[in-house]
Protein backbone atom coordinates (compact mmCIF):
# COMPACT_ATOMS: atom_id res chain seq x y z
CA UNK A 1 0.00 0.00 0.00
CA UNK A 2 1.39 3.43 -1.41
CA UNK A 3 1.47 5.97 1.38
CA UNK A 4 1.10 9.43 0.33
CA UNK A 5 2.60 12.35 2.62
CA UNK A 6 2.28 16.19 1.58
CA UNK A 7 5.26 18.21 0.83
CA UNK A 8 5.31 21.14 3.66
CA UNK A 9 4.80 24.30 1.45
CA UNK A 10 8.29 26.43 0.92
CA UNK A 11 5.98 29.51 0.56
CA UNK A 12 4.02 29.57 3.28
CA UNK A 13 3.89 32.64 6.15
CA UNK A 14 6.35 32.52 8.67
CA UNK A 15 3.92 32.15 11.43
CA UNK A 16 2.86 29.36 10.10
CA UNK A 17 6.56 27.44 9.75
CA UNK A 18 7.36 28.05 13.38
CA UNK A 19 4.12 26.57 14.73
CA UNK A 20 5.13 23.69 12.05
CA UNK A 21 1.33 23.91 10.86
CA UNK A 22 -0.36 23.96 6.96
CA UNK A 23 -0.34 27.43 5.63
CA UNK A 24 -3.45 28.64 3.52
CA UNK A 25 -0.99 31.24 1.99
CA UNK A 26 -3.94 33.68 1.76
CA UNK A 27 -2.54 37.09 -0.11
CA UNK A 28 -1.51 39.69 2.25
CA UNK A 29 -1.70 37.89 6.00
CA UNK A 30 -3.06 33.99 6.29
CA UNK A 31 -6.21 33.17 7.81
CA UNK A 32 -4.95 30.64 9.91
CA UNK A 33 -3.04 33.24 11.77
CA UNK A 34 -5.97 36.16 11.60
CA UNK A 35 -8.76 33.67 12.45
CA UNK A 36 -6.88 32.82 15.82
CA UNK A 37 -6.04 36.44 16.78
CA UNK A 38 -1.78 35.48 16.04
CA UNK A 39 -0.11 38.07 14.16
CA UNK A 40 1.02 36.80 10.27
CA UNK A 41 4.88 37.36 10.04
CA UNK A 42 3.94 37.61 6.21
CA UNK A 43 5.44 35.65 3.64
CA UNK A 44 8.91 35.65 1.92
CA UNK A 45 9.22 37.60 -1.43
CA UNK A 46 12.82 36.77 -2.62
CA UNK A 47 14.53 33.59 -3.04
CA UNK A 48 18.15 33.37 -3.84
CA UNK A 49 20.02 31.62 -6.36
CA UNK A 50 19.81 27.63 -6.84
CA UNK A 51 23.68 27.43 -6.63
CA UNK A 52 23.89 29.35 -3.50
CA UNK A 53 25.58 27.03 -1.14
CA UNK A 54 28.75 27.32 -3.09
CA UNK A 55 29.80 31.18 -1.19
CA UNK A 56 30.20 28.81 1.99
CA UNK A 57 33.36 26.74 3.36
CA UNK A 58 32.56 23.22 3.07
CA UNK A 59 31.42 22.00 6.31
CA UNK A 60 30.00 25.33 7.53
CA UNK A 61 25.99 24.59 7.73
CA UNK A 62 27.27 21.46 10.16
CA UNK A 63 29.48 23.23 12.29
CA UNK A 64 26.77 25.55 13.39
CA UNK A 65 24.45 24.64 15.88
CA UNK A 66 20.57 24.69 15.33
CA UNK A 67 19.66 27.89 17.44
CA UNK A 68 16.46 27.74 19.48
CA UNK A 69 13.31 29.67 19.52
CA UNK A 70 12.34 31.36 16.62
CA UNK A 71 14.90 30.24 14.23
CA UNK A 72 12.37 27.24 13.61
CA UNK A 73 10.16 29.49 10.80
CA UNK A 74 14.09 30.74 9.16
CA UNK A 75 14.97 29.58 5.98
CA UNK A 76 17.41 27.88 4.41
CA UNK A 77 18.19 31.17 2.35
CA UNK A 78 18.65 33.35 5.99
CA UNK A 79 20.26 30.19 7.63
CA UNK A 80 23.15 30.25 4.72
CA UNK A 81 23.55 34.22 4.77
CA UNK A 82 23.77 34.47 8.49
CA UNK A 83 26.28 31.49 8.34
CA UNK A 84 28.12 33.14 5.72
CA UNK A 85 27.93 36.23 8.61
CA UNK A 86 29.36 33.49 11.00
CA UNK A 87 32.22 32.60 8.77
CA UNK A 88 32.97 36.03 6.68
CA UNK A 89 31.78 39.07 7.77
CA UNK A 90 32.06 38.51 11.33
CA UNK A 91 35.51 38.46 11.34
CA UNK A 92 36.04 40.57 8.78
CA UNK A 93 34.52 43.35 10.91
CA UNK A 94 36.78 42.35 13.78
CA UNK A 95 39.71 43.90 11.87
CA UNK A 96 43.29 43.71 12.69
CA UNK A 97 42.89 45.28 15.60
CA UNK A 98 41.27 41.89 17.32
CA UNK A 99 37.83 43.29 18.81
CA UNK A 100 35.43 41.03 20.11
CA UNK A 101 32.78 42.39 20.42
CA UNK A 102 31.43 40.81 17.00
CA UNK A 103 32.06 37.40 18.23
CA UNK A 104 30.72 38.30 21.90
CA UNK A 105 27.60 40.58 20.80
CA UNK A 106 26.74 40.07 17.30
CA UNK A 107 27.01 36.33 17.24
CA UNK A 108 25.65 35.32 20.92
CA UNK A 109 22.31 37.78 20.68
CA UNK A 110 21.67 36.97 16.98
CA UNK A 111 20.54 33.61 18.63
CA UNK A 112 17.78 34.82 20.64
CA UNK A 113 17.24 38.31 19.32
CA UNK A 114 14.84 38.88 15.79
CA UNK A 115 15.83 41.72 14.99
CA UNK A 116 19.40 41.08 15.15
CA UNK A 117 19.27 37.90 13.37
CA UNK A 118 17.44 39.36 10.07
CA UNK A 119 19.86 42.76 10.33
CA UNK A 120 22.65 39.85 10.52
CA UNK A 121 21.51 38.27 7.64
CA UNK A 122 20.59 41.14 5.44
CA UNK A 123 24.46 42.56 6.11
CA UNK A 124 25.59 38.85 5.22
CA UNK A 125 24.11 38.84 1.98
CA UNK A 126 24.74 42.57 1.10
CA UNK A 127 28.48 41.41 2.08
CA UNK A 128 28.41 38.06 -0.38
CA UNK A 129 27.11 40.50 -3.52
CA UNK A 130 29.53 43.30 -3.26
CA UNK A 131 32.23 40.29 -4.19
CA UNK A 132 34.57 39.70 -1.22
CA UNK A 133 38.40 39.54 -1.96
CA UNK A 134 37.35 40.06 -5.27
CA UNK A 135 36.92 43.24 -8.28
CA UNK A 136 33.82 44.92 -6.89
CA UNK A 137 30.82 44.64 -9.19
CA UNK A 138 29.12 47.37 -10.68
CA UNK A 139 26.71 49.20 -8.77
CA UNK A 140 24.46 48.56 -10.94
CA UNK A 141 24.40 45.12 -11.04
CA UNK A 142 24.62 45.06 -7.40
CA UNK A 143 21.38 47.31 -7.20
CA UNK A 144 19.35 44.90 -9.08
CA UNK A 145 20.77 41.62 -7.75
CA UNK A 146 18.32 39.48 -5.92
CA UNK A 147 21.04 39.24 -3.33
CA UNK A 148 20.20 42.77 -3.14
CA UNK A 149 16.67 42.74 -2.65
CA UNK A 150 16.93 39.98 -0.27
CA UNK A 151 19.14 42.20 2.03
CA UNK A 152 16.48 44.97 1.46
CA UNK A 153 13.25 42.51 3.01
CA UNK A 154 15.36 41.02 5.79
CA UNK A 155 16.87 45.35 6.81
CA UNK A 156 12.48 45.30 6.75
CA UNK A 157 12.05 42.41 9.18
CA UNK A 158 14.59 43.68 11.31
CA UNK A 159 12.73 46.68 11.56
CA UNK A 160 9.75 45.19 12.46
CA UNK A 161 10.89 43.19 15.12
CA UNK A 162 13.04 45.93 16.78
CA UNK A 163 9.19 48.39 16.92
CA UNK A 164 7.64 45.17 18.72
CA UNK A 165 10.80 45.03 21.42
CA UNK A 166 10.82 48.59 21.62
CA UNK A 167 7.26 48.76 23.28
CA UNK A 168 8.29 46.66 25.99
CA UNK A 169 9.77 47.59 29.43
CA UNK A 170 12.85 45.28 28.91
CA UNK A 171 16.06 47.07 29.79
CA UNK A 172 17.65 45.32 28.08
CA UNK A 173 15.97 47.13 25.09
CA UNK A 174 18.02 49.93 24.90
CA UNK A 175 21.23 47.65 24.32
CA UNK A 176 19.37 45.44 21.64
CA UNK A 177 18.83 48.95 19.74
CA UNK A 178 22.35 50.19 19.67
CA UNK A 179 23.50 47.07 18.42
CA UNK A 180 20.50 46.85 15.66
CA UNK A 181 21.89 50.93 14.41
CA UNK A 182 25.72 49.46 14.38
CA UNK A 183 24.37 46.24 12.07
CA UNK A 184 21.97 48.89 10.19
CA UNK A 185 24.86 51.61 9.68
CA UNK A 186 27.24 48.58 8.38
CA UNK A 187 24.72 47.54 5.69
CA UNK A 188 23.92 50.87 4.58
CA UNK A 189 27.22 51.63 4.13
CA UNK A 190 28.04 48.57 2.27
CA UNK A 191 25.07 49.23 0.57
CA UNK A 192 26.68 52.56 -0.58
CA UNK A 193 23.89 54.33 1.36
CA UNK A 194 26.01 57.15 2.91
CA UNK A 195 23.00 59.96 4.71
CA UNK A 196 21.00 56.36 5.57
CA UNK A 197 24.37 55.28 7.43
CA UNK A 198 24.82 58.22 8.72
CA UNK A 199 20.58 58.21 10.00
CA UNK A 200 21.42 55.65 11.88
CA UNK A 201 24.51 56.56 13.33
CA UNK A 202 22.90 59.73 14.91
CA UNK A 203 19.85 57.34 16.07
CA UNK A 204 22.40 55.00 17.58
CA UNK A 205 23.56 57.82 19.86
CA UNK A 206 20.61 59.51 20.44
CA UNK A 207 19.45 55.74 22.14
CA UNK A 208 22.97 56.04 24.40
CA UNK A 209 22.06 59.87 25.54
CA UNK A 210 18.67 58.80 25.97
CA UNK A 211 19.90 55.66 27.97
CA UNK A 212 22.55 57.86 30.28
CA UNK A 213 19.67 59.89 31.39
CA UNK A 214 16.61 57.19 31.59
CA UNK A 215 15.53 56.09 35.14
CA UNK A 216 15.66 52.27 34.24
CA UNK A 217 19.87 52.32 33.40
CA UNK A 218 20.08 51.53 37.36
CA UNK A 219 17.85 48.42 36.19
CA UNK A 220 19.54 48.67 32.99
CA UNK A 221 22.96 45.76 32.49
CA UNK A 222 26.19 48.68 31.35
CA UNK A 223 25.99 48.70 27.66
CA UNK A 224 29.34 46.96 26.33
CA UNK A 225 32.56 49.19 26.36
CA UNK A 226 33.72 47.49 23.04
CA UNK A 227 30.10 48.83 21.53
CA UNK A 228 30.75 52.58 22.86
CA UNK A 229 33.79 53.00 21.21
CA UNK A 230 33.06 51.75 17.86
CA UNK A 231 30.28 54.36 18.20
CA UNK A 232 32.29 57.08 19.28
CA UNK A 233 34.71 55.69 16.37
CA UNK A 234 32.19 56.32 13.56
CA UNK A 235 30.78 59.33 14.87
CA UNK A 236 34.43 60.82 14.19
CA UNK A 237 34.75 59.31 11.09
CA UNK A 238 31.23 60.35 9.76
CA UNK A 239 32.61 63.50 10.47
CA UNK A 240 35.19 63.46 7.83
CA UNK A 241 32.06 62.85 5.48
CA UNK A 242 30.27 66.56 6.88
CA UNK A 243 28.93 64.78 9.62
CA UNK A 244 28.60 67.00 12.93
CA UNK A 245 32.03 67.21 14.89
CA UNK A 246 31.86 65.46 18.36
CA UNK A 247 32.31 68.32 21.05
CA UNK A 248 36.08 68.25 21.91
CA UNK A 249 35.25 68.23 26.12
CA UNK A 250 34.11 64.90 25.86
CA UNK A 251 35.31 61.20 24.84
CA UNK A 252 32.04 60.26 23.21
CA UNK A 253 28.78 61.56 21.88
CA UNK A 254 27.40 60.39 25.72
CA UNK A 255 29.53 61.32 28.05
CA UNK A 256 30.58 57.81 29.05
CA UNK A 257 34.00 57.46 28.41
CA UNK A 258 37.34 59.27 29.42
CA UNK A 259 37.77 62.94 28.32
CA UNK A 260 38.52 63.95 24.97
CA UNK A 261 42.26 64.04 25.82
CA UNK A 262 44.83 60.79 24.07
CA UNK A 263 45.95 59.11 27.71
CA UNK A 264 49.48 59.68 28.05
CA UNK A 265 51.68 57.64 27.82
CA UNK A 266 49.98 55.18 25.44
CA UNK A 267 49.61 51.65 27.51
CA UNK A 268 48.17 49.13 25.11
CA UNK A 269 47.32 49.03 21.11
CA UNK A 270 43.28 49.75 22.23
CA UNK A 271 44.88 52.95 23.79
CA UNK A 272 46.66 53.74 20.84
CA UNK A 273 44.14 53.44 18.84
CA UNK A 274 41.68 55.75 21.02
CA UNK A 275 44.57 58.70 21.92
CA UNK A 276 44.48 58.75 17.35
CA UNK A 277 40.90 58.66 17.07
CA UNK A 278 40.80 61.30 19.83
CA UNK A 279 43.47 63.19 18.07
CA UNK A 280 41.45 62.89 14.45
CA UNK A 281 38.54 64.43 16.03
CA UNK A 282 40.92 67.40 16.94
CA UNK A 283 42.08 67.62 13.50
CA UNK A 284 38.43 67.88 11.79
CA UNK A 285 37.82 70.67 14.47
CA UNK A 286 40.84 72.28 13.61
CA UNK A 287 40.12 71.77 9.66
CA UNK A 288 36.54 73.29 10.41
CA UNK A 289 38.39 76.24 12.60
CA UNK A 290 40.69 77.22 9.42
CA UNK A 291 37.75 77.37 7.16
CA UNK A 292 35.39 79.21 8.92
CA UNK A 293 36.90 81.12 11.66
CA UNK A 294 39.28 83.05 10.06
CA UNK A 295 41.63 82.60 12.56
CA UNK A 296 45.29 84.68 13.03
CA UNK A 297 48.41 83.21 11.99
CA UNK A 298 49.22 83.04 15.73
CA UNK A 299 46.23 81.18 16.75
CA UNK A 300 46.57 78.98 13.58
CA UNK A 301 49.97 77.85 14.19
CA UNK A 302 49.66 77.47 18.15
CA UNK A 303 47.12 75.29 18.04
CA UNK A 304 49.09 73.21 15.23
CA UNK A 305 51.81 73.20 17.56
CA UNK A 306 49.63 71.71 20.33
CA UNK A 307 47.97 68.74 17.90
CA UNK A 308 51.33 68.22 16.59
CA UNK A 309 53.69 67.58 19.97
CA UNK A 310 50.33 65.02 20.47
CA UNK A 311 50.86 63.03 17.12
CA UNK A 312 54.21 62.64 18.07
CA UNK A 313 53.59 61.73 21.39
CA UNK A 314 51.55 58.97 20.06
CA UNK A 315 54.49 58.27 17.97
CA UNK A 316 56.49 57.82 20.33
CA UNK A 317 54.21 55.59 22.64
CA UNK A 318 53.60 53.55 19.49
CA UNK A 319 57.48 52.50 19.16
CA UNK A 320 57.49 52.06 22.74
CA UNK A 321 54.94 49.24 22.29
CA UNK A 322 56.70 47.50 19.70
CA UNK A 323 59.75 46.99 22.04
CA UNK A 324 57.45 45.24 24.56
CA UNK A 325 58.85 42.04 25.55
CA UNK A 326 56.09 40.79 27.88
CA UNK A 327 53.71 39.24 26.79
CA UNK A 328 55.24 39.16 23.00
CA UNK A 329 54.12 41.10 20.16
CA UNK A 330 52.35 38.69 18.14
CA UNK A 331 52.28 39.37 13.99
CA UNK A 332 48.64 40.22 13.80
CA UNK A 333 49.60 43.22 16.63
CA UNK A 334 52.31 43.54 14.44
CA UNK A 335 50.62 44.76 11.88
CA UNK A 336 47.78 46.20 14.02
CA UNK A 337 50.81 48.72 14.98
CA UNK A 338 52.04 49.26 11.73
CA UNK A 339 48.01 50.34 10.83
CA UNK A 340 48.43 52.93 14.12
CA UNK A 341 51.93 54.26 12.71
CA UNK A 342 50.44 55.03 9.33
CA UNK A 343 47.39 56.55 10.60
CA UNK A 344 49.92 58.64 12.37
CA UNK A 345 51.24 59.67 9.56
CA UNK A 346 48.30 60.33 7.40
CA UNK A 347 47.35 62.35 10.33
CA UNK A 348 50.34 64.92 10.18
CA UNK A 349 49.74 64.98 6.35
CA UNK A 350 46.11 66.14 7.12
CA UNK A 351 46.95 68.16 9.88
CA UNK A 352 50.08 70.04 7.71
CA UNK A 353 47.52 70.19 4.36
CA UNK A 354 43.76 70.65 5.19
CA UNK A 355 44.09 74.47 5.00
CA UNK A 356 46.20 74.84 1.59
CA UNK A 357 44.62 75.16 -1.35
CA UNK A 358 45.46 71.95 -3.40
CA UNK A 359 48.00 73.77 -6.13
CA UNK A 360 49.72 75.69 -3.11
CA UNK A 361 53.46 75.40 -3.61
CA UNK A 362 53.77 75.23 0.51
CA UNK A 363 52.50 71.83 0.14
CA UNK A 364 55.76 70.81 -1.54
CA UNK A 365 57.50 70.56 2.02
CA UNK A 366 55.42 67.23 2.57
CA UNK A 367 56.74 65.46 -0.29
CA UNK A 368 58.89 63.56 1.11
CA UNK A 369 56.55 62.79 3.49
CA UNK A 370 53.79 61.50 1.34
CA UNK A 371 56.66 59.05 -0.33
CA UNK A 372 57.39 57.88 3.09
CA UNK A 373 53.43 56.94 3.81
CA UNK A 374 52.74 55.19 0.28
CA UNK A 375 56.37 53.04 0.19
CA UNK A 376 55.16 52.21 4.34
CA UNK A 377 51.24 51.55 2.83
CA UNK A 378 52.86 48.88 0.12
CA UNK A 379 54.67 47.01 2.98
CA UNK A 380 51.80 47.07 5.26
CA UNK A 381 49.68 45.49 2.50
CA UNK A 382 52.16 42.99 1.09
CA UNK A 383 52.99 41.51 4.49
CA UNK A 384 49.37 41.06 5.41
CA UNK A 385 47.03 37.69 3.08
CA UNK A 386 44.43 37.84 5.01
CA UNK A 387 43.43 41.91 4.95
CA UNK A 388 40.26 41.85 5.54
CA UNK A 389 38.04 43.61 2.77
CA UNK A 390 35.22 44.63 4.84
CA UNK A 391 36.42 46.48 8.28
CA UNK A 392 34.76 49.21 10.62
CA UNK A 393 38.73 50.11 11.60
CA UNK A 394 40.43 52.41 9.68
CA UNK A 395 43.57 51.16 8.31
CA UNK A 396 45.27 52.14 4.61
CA UNK A 397 42.80 53.86 3.13
CA UNK A 398 42.36 57.28 4.21
CA UNK A 399 46.06 57.83 4.79
CA UNK A 400 46.40 57.06 0.97
CA UNK A 401 43.19 58.96 0.29
CA UNK A 402 45.15 62.09 1.64
CA UNK A 403 48.39 61.64 -0.40
CA UNK A 404 46.32 60.72 -3.89
CA UNK A 405 44.76 64.27 -3.26
CA UNK A 406 47.11 66.52 -1.78
CA UNK A 407 50.47 65.10 -2.78
CA UNK A 408 52.40 67.60 -5.48
CA UNK A 409 55.13 64.86 -6.78
CA UNK A 410 53.30 63.21 -9.40
CA UNK A 411 54.22 59.90 -9.34
CA UNK A 412 54.18 59.50 -5.91
CA UNK A 413 50.55 60.54 -6.26
CA UNK A 414 49.73 58.17 -8.57
CA UNK A 415 50.68 55.23 -6.99
CA UNK A 416 48.59 56.14 -3.91
CA UNK A 417 45.72 55.80 -6.56
CA UNK A 418 47.13 52.44 -7.24
CA UNK A 419 47.28 51.45 -3.88
CA UNK A 420 43.68 52.55 -3.13
CA UNK A 421 42.92 50.74 -6.67
CA UNK A 422 44.28 47.10 -5.36
CA UNK A 423 43.79 47.41 -1.49
CA UNK A 424 40.72 46.59 0.86
CA UNK A 425 37.45 47.16 -0.31
CA UNK A 426 36.18 49.16 2.29
CA UNK A 427 37.15 50.62 6.06
CA UNK A 428 33.91 52.17 7.06
CA UNK A 429 32.34 54.88 5.26
CA UNK A 430 35.67 54.86 3.24
CA UNK A 431 35.41 52.91 -0.11
CA UNK A 432 38.99 52.77 -2.01
CA UNK A 433 37.63 52.12 -5.12
CA UNK A 434 35.15 55.18 -5.22
CA UNK A 435 37.97 57.29 -3.60
CA UNK A 436 40.33 56.73 -6.04
CA UNK A 437 38.34 57.76 -8.88
CA UNK A 438 37.70 60.65 -7.18
CA UNK A 439 41.76 61.19 -6.62
CA UNK A 440 42.21 60.33 -10.56
CA UNK A 441 39.47 63.00 -11.52
CA UNK A 442 41.77 65.73 -8.78
CA UNK A 443 44.55 65.14 -11.31
CA UNK A 444 42.88 65.72 -14.17
CA UNK A 445 40.84 68.89 -12.77
CA UNK A 446 44.66 70.31 -12.09
CA UNK A 447 45.83 69.85 -15.33
CA UNK A 448 42.75 71.36 -16.48
CA UNK A 449 43.29 74.34 -14.38
CA UNK A 450 47.56 74.22 -15.20
CA UNK A 451 46.44 75.03 -18.96
CA UNK A 452 43.80 77.78 -18.31
CA UNK A 453 45.84 80.97 -18.33
CA UNK A 454 42.52 83.46 -19.19
CA UNK A 455 39.60 84.02 -17.14
CA UNK A 456 37.11 82.09 -15.44
CA UNK A 457 33.64 81.59 -16.55
CA UNK A 458 31.12 78.72 -14.81
CA UNK A 459 29.94 76.48 -17.19
CA UNK A 460 26.13 76.87 -18.45
CA UNK A 461 25.52 74.28 -21.13
CA UNK A 462 23.40 72.00 -20.20
CA UNK A 463 22.02 73.86 -17.07
CA UNK A 464 19.37 72.65 -15.61
CA UNK A 465 17.40 72.28 -11.90
CA UNK A 466 19.62 70.19 -9.92
CA UNK A 467 20.23 69.90 -6.26
CA UNK A 468 22.98 71.85 -5.10
CA UNK A 469 26.10 70.14 -4.04
CA UNK A 470 27.00 72.72 -0.96
CA UNK A 471 30.40 71.55 -1.04
CA UNK A 472 29.74 67.86 -1.38
CA UNK A 473 31.02 65.05 -3.57
CA UNK A 474 27.77 64.10 -5.59
CA UNK A 475 27.22 60.34 -6.60
CA UNK A 476 24.23 59.40 -8.50
CA UNK A 477 21.80 56.86 -7.58
CA UNK A 478 22.95 53.85 -9.92
CA UNK A 479 26.65 55.33 -8.47
CA UNK A 480 27.65 55.19 -12.08
CA UNK A 481 28.14 58.76 -12.61
CA UNK A 482 29.80 61.90 -10.06
CA UNK A 483 29.80 65.13 -9.49
CA UNK A 484 32.75 67.10 -7.74
CA UNK A 485 32.48 70.54 -6.79
CA UNK A 486 35.63 72.62 -6.66
CA UNK A 487 36.92 76.61 -6.52
CA UNK A 488 39.65 78.21 -8.31
CA UNK A 489 40.52 81.35 -7.00
CA UNK A 490 36.89 83.15 -6.29
CA UNK A 491 35.16 81.22 -8.85
CA UNK A 492 33.42 78.01 -8.01
CA UNK A 493 32.52 75.51 -10.88
CA UNK A 494 32.20 71.31 -10.80
CA UNK A 495 33.48 68.49 -12.36
CA UNK A 496 31.42 65.50 -13.77
CA UNK A 497 33.04 62.27 -14.04
CA UNK A 498 31.70 58.67 -14.90
CA UNK A 499 33.18 55.88 -11.87
CA UNK A 500 33.95 52.98 -13.88
CA UNK A 501 35.65 55.07 -16.77
CA UNK A 502 38.77 56.42 -16.24
CA UNK A 503 38.81 58.70 -19.29
CA UNK A 504 35.98 60.51 -18.31
CA UNK A 505 35.54 63.97 -17.04
CA UNK A 506 34.72 67.40 -18.28
CA UNK A 507 33.81 70.27 -16.77
CA UNK A 508 30.27 70.32 -18.57
CA UNK A 509 27.87 68.01 -17.74
CA UNK A 510 27.36 65.17 -20.59
CA UNK A 511 25.24 65.16 -23.14
CA UNK A 512 21.71 63.93 -22.37
CA UNK A 513 22.19 65.17 -18.31
CA UNK A 514 19.70 68.38 -19.15
CA UNK A 515 16.71 65.76 -18.65
CA UNK A 516 18.59 63.49 -15.51
CA UNK A 517 16.12 63.44 -12.83
CA UNK A 518 18.19 60.67 -10.49
CA UNK A 519 18.62 61.32 -7.48
CA UNK A 520 22.35 62.27 -6.44
CA UNK A 521 23.45 60.74 -2.63
CA UNK A 522 25.83 63.34 -0.67
CA UNK A 523 29.50 61.00 -0.52
CA UNK A 524 32.01 63.02 0.63
CA UNK A 525 33.08 67.09 1.50
CA UNK A 526 35.75 68.13 -1.94
CA UNK A 527 36.88 70.87 -0.05
CA UNK A 528 38.62 71.47 -3.58
CA UNK A 529 40.18 75.11 -3.48
CA UNK A 530 42.73 76.03 -5.78
CA UNK A 531 44.95 78.97 -6.52
CA UNK A 532 44.14 81.12 -9.73
CA UNK A 533 46.86 79.74 -12.46
CA UNK A 534 48.24 83.33 -12.97
CA UNK A 535 48.53 84.23 -9.13
CA UNK A 536 49.96 80.66 -8.82
CA UNK A 537 53.00 81.32 -11.49
CA UNK A 538 54.09 84.93 -9.78
CA UNK A 539 54.66 82.91 -6.16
Amino acid sequence: MRIYTRKRSATGCRTCRRRHVKCDEYPGACRNCTSTGRTCDGYNRCSLPIGRKSILPRGAISRVPDPPGFHSAMTSDERMCFIYFQNHTAPSLAGLFGSDLWDRLALQACYMEPALYHAAVALGAAHHDTGAKAVPRPITALKNSIWHQFALEQLGRSFMHLQRRGTSQDPEVFELTVMCCLLFVTLELVLGHYENAWKHLHGGLQVLREWETSSTRRMSPPVDNALLTTFVHLEIQASYFGGPVPPRNRGDASGYLTPGTPEMPIQNIHGARWALDMLTKEIVHFARFCSTASPSAADQSARERHILSQLDQCAVGVQRLRRRKFPPIDARERIALDLLQLKQQGLKLTLGTCYLPVNDPRANRYISACKELVSFAASILKKSSDFPDLSMDIGVIPPLFIVAQRCRDMDTRLSAIEALRHGPYREGPWDSKLLAAVALQTVKIESVISGEKHGFVPCTRGQVERPPSNGFILVSEDRCRARMPYRVGSVDKEWWFSVDDDDSGSSMPPPGSGHDTCDWIRFLPSHLEYLHPQSHEMQ
